[in-house]
């Protein structure tokens, strides 16, 4: 039995159903705070498990695949299919300034492409990577990030930023906006377990819910109160998720930042961008998936000070906050 009062020890959580070996590969997806996991894995010397590295080439790269932000259940099931069925040829092409971006990743090549040809080809590797990650991996961390989402009104495509922010143009006749009710990422986020079990029965599923609230709403109100109704909802599918399939856990990222005895010490004076701090507390807690936990992953938390330095935006790249149309 768990108690309240005082200042939650998140470190003194039970024991998780199913524990990391060393040799167990992990894979990460998720919205932009997943990316300090990866780099986390990297930097400890875990079986941080990629497929494919960014633009730049850079290793190890944020996330498994460079697939980018993934902020929402539907856009990982709908990339999870494409994957599955080397769908290279839905979603648009987007045009800026003569060159071509992915609409479906659209930051994950800054610079764009020089022709549709050259971004069509680095579509299908990439998704090809993806079905060989979905395939090998032995865990997928997948950080639920939002629930509100433009969308194709057509095709129903999900793409992690609006059309005309990054490239393209914004069609009102073709872009819809919606914010996924409690319900559909619940049963959604259900589909999909089952779906990566199908693809990969030994896949076990670690859960999360990102900190981090929305930059902008397209909501008609306070930014805030869609914050709390996007976290609320996805944490709510995430207990269902837990309760409802033994392979999957969760990790609570989400309140070892935001839990309110904490005074919002882990969060930087911008009230979104997470401290070095609280980056640190949240992996501690992974720690305790590890078959044998290390001594630089189980320090007691440390209560960051007004000094301590915050994690730059520059470091994690969110689309989240360019959701926006003109």
């Amino acid at each position: 039995m768990q108690v309240s009062g005082g200042t939650p020890d998140l470190s003194l959580l039970p024991l998780p159903r199913f524990r990391i070996g060393e040799l167990d590969r992990i894979a990460t997806m998720g919205s932009c705070f997943a990316q300090h996991l990866g780099r986390h894995l990297a930097a400890n010397g875990l079986n941080y498990f990629f497929t494919e590295p960014d633009a730049d080439g850079r290793v190890p790269p944020a996330f498994s695949c460079n697939y980018g932000n993934v902020y929402t259940v539907r856009q990982a099931a709908q990339l999870i299919h494409r994957a599955e069925v080397g769908d290279a040829e839905s979603g648009e092409f987007w045009e800026r300034d003569g060159r071509w971006f992915d609409a479906l990743r659209p930051l994950t090549c800054p610079t764009g492409y020089a022709s549709v040809a050259e971004a069509l080809d680095k579509r299908s590797r990439h998704l090809a990577n993806v079905a060989t990650m979905l395939h090998e991996a032995d865990v997928l961390v997948f950080t639920l990030g939002l629930t509100e989402a433009w969308m194709h009104g057509e095709t129903g495509i999900v793409y992690p930023s609006a059309p005309g922010v990054i490239a393209g143009e914004f069609e009102p006749t073709q872009h819809v906006f919606h914010n996924f009710s409690a319900a559909e990422v619940t049963s959604e986020l259900r589909s999909l377990v089952e779906r990566l079990r199908e693809i990969n029965p030994r896949m076990r599923v670690i859960l999360t819910v990102s900190p981090v609230s929305l930059a902008a709403t397209y909501e008609n109100r306070h930014v805030w109160v869609s914050t709390t109704y996007s976290k609320a909802a996805l944490r709510v599918a995430a207990d269902v998720a837990v309760h409802e399939f033994d392979h999957v856990d969760y990790l609570p990222s989400f309140e070892a930042i935001t839990a309110p005895t904490y005074r919002y010490r882990y969060l930087s004076p911008d009230n979104r961008s997470v401290e070095p701090a609280g980056v640190r507390h949240a992996m501690r807690l992974f720690s305790q998936f590890l078959r044998k936990e290390r001594d630089d992953l189980s320090a007691t938390a440390v209560v960051p000070t007004a000094e301590s330095g915050s994690v730059e935006m520059s470091d994690v790249i969110c689309d989240e906050g360019l959701n926006q149309p003109s």
